[in-house]
C-alpha cells in the first residue's frame, strides 16, 4: 500500500516541495493539498505525508457527494503535529 501511495502522486516541482517542507516544519501547521489522485485514500495520503514531511495530526480530503461510491474531490488539508 505504501509504494502505491507514493508512486501514484504526480511529480511536483522542487519549489513546491521546499514550500511544503518549510510549512510542515512549523508547529501545528495546516497545509492545503491539491491534485490528489482519485484512487488515493486519506490513509494513503497520510502515510505518504508522514514519510516525507513528518508526523501528521489530522487529514481531511473534500468529499464528493455527487458520485455513487464514496470518493473525494482531489484536494484537502493536512495538519502536521
Amino acid at each position: 500500500m505504501l509504494t502505491r501511495a507514493t508512486a501514484s502522486f504526480p511529480a511536483t516541482s522542487a519549489r513546491a516541495l521546499c514550500v511544503l517542507a518549510a510549512a510542515a516544519s512549523s508547529p501545528a501547521c495546516r497545509v492545503f493539498v491539491a491534485n490528489v489522485p482519485f484512487g488515493c485514500s486519506e490513509a494513503d495520503l497520510g502515510v505518504a505525508m508522514e514519510q516525507r514531511f513528518g508526523p501528521v495530526s489530522g487529514l481531511q480530503l473534500a468529499p464528493d457527494r455527487t458520485a455513487g461510491p464514496p470518493t473525494h474531490r482531489g484536494f484537502g488539508n493536512v495538519q502536521f503535529a
